[in-house]
């Protein structure tokens, strides 16, 4: 049985992409207490989607370091 949800395509969450997820969820806690001292993901304009952008590459950076220390 798998731990994570499935997609509209019936697949199922990979653990990068979950590792991933709860880092995202980590940096909205956070920014949710100074959105805009912290670069607010919600403001618009393209500022806005740029921070996202970046904000979901870090998530990943993290997501791949905690798959690396698994490996160890």
């Amino acid at each position: 049985m798998k731990a994570f949800p499935k997609d509209s395509d019936g697949r199922f969450m990979d653990l990068r992409d979950y590792f991933a997820a709860e880092a995202l969820g980590g940096y909205i806690a956070k920014m949710g207490s100074d959105p805009k001292g912290q670069g607010s993901i919600c403001e618009e304009g393209n500022y806005a989607q740029t921070n996202a952008e970046a904000l979901a590459k870090s998530c990943y950076i993290f997501a791949d370091a905690m798959m690396k220390s698994r490996e160890e």
